[in-house]
């Protein structure tokens, strides 16, 4: 009988294990919200409650920087706006799911995928979803900040001219050298 009892004890719980509509793949989750040609609040903050609570926030981060990067480099990506638009939502939906200190824990896993990529990859990312503008500013306010890191900054402000087409090229120069 008390075979028996853990028997039916084990049963009951593979059943609710398999029938959980939790998901523990970051990786899925993401490209949900990268890859649906529209997205609204709606199906963001349903793919986050989804997100099994064992994914931490900086794996699901490093599994969305992934996809990102993917994305980014395959040119399948949306515009760099649209992104800005979903990670806010992401940002909004995984605050009241989890609390505001998982969200930056979350940036930090994208930060953390995205620095150890080589810099021509890291700049591709960062081109999509970011204007010339943007970029040249953020290298700019960089380079006054950190005067000794200026090499690595001039490699990735040489890595973006490649990229960039004249018209894109001239803005982001101009936001740069400013």
């Amino acid at each position: 009988m008390r075979y028996l009892s853990s028997l039916v004890v084990f049963i009951i719980v593979v059943l609710v294990a398999c029938s959980s509509t939790k998901r523990n793949d970051g990786k899925a989750v993401s490209e949900l919200i990268l890859k649906t040609p529209v997205a609204d609040s709606s199906l963001i903050y349903n793919a986050v409650y989804e997100l099994d609570s064992l994914v931490t926030p900086e794996i699901f981060g490093r599994d969305f920087a992934m996809i990102l990067t993917l994305l980014a480099e395959s040119d399948t990506l949306l515009s760099g706006k649209e992104i800005n638009r979903r990670v806010g939502m992401l940002r909004h939906a995984y605050t009241l799911k989890v609390g505001g200190f998982a969200y930056n824990r979350f940036d930090e896993g994208v930060q953390s995928y995205i620095d150890a990529l080589p810099v021509e990859r890291k700049m591709r990312v960062y081109a999509a979803v970011a204007t010339p503008e943007q970029l040249g500013s953020a290298l700019r306010i960089e380079r006054y900040r950190n005067p000794g890191d200026s090499m690595s900054i001039n490699e990735q402000a040489d890595a973006l001219l490649k990229m960039y087409d004249t018209s894109d090229r001239a803005v982001f120069l101009k936001f740069f050298n400013r």
